[in-house]
């Protein structure tokens, strides 16, 4: 099969978008789902790979991205939708509440994008 007719691979680094699985899984795609704790991950269909992921860990991140395209040879579509948020005024944060949502919601996907 020529090679842009292969089955697309996609790693997605949170569970809670379930409708993204399903709809590129219903494409015939090979599709790997994360999250931080497994469990997280069960109802999703068997088809469905799953993958234990912090996003928030540099080394875990680049593992993920590595063990997909060792197995697959390559990621052609990658979803960042993990997230952390916060609300409230600025002063009710400590610097290390806001480097933690910086941490998930901009360096993550950085280094996911990075490494695929």
């Amino acid at each position: 099969m020529p090679e842009h007719h292969q089955p697309r691979k996609k790693l997605t680094p949170l569970c809670s978008r379930y409708a993204t699985c399903l709809a590129f899984a219903s494409r015939n795609c090979i599709v790997y789902a994360s999250a931080r704790r497994l469990e997280a991950l069960t109802s999703l269909p068997a088809s469905i790979n799953r993958l234990v992921l912090d996003v928030s860990d540099p080394i875990a991140c680049q593992a993920a991205v590595d063990r997909i395209i060792a197995a697959e040879g390559r990621i052609d579509v990658l979803v960042n939708n993990a997230g952390a948020g916060a609300s409230g005024p600025l002063l009710d944060f400590s610097v290390d509440d806001a480097k933690a949502c910086f941490e998930v919601n901009f360096f993550a996907p950085m280094r996911c994008v990075g490494g695929a």
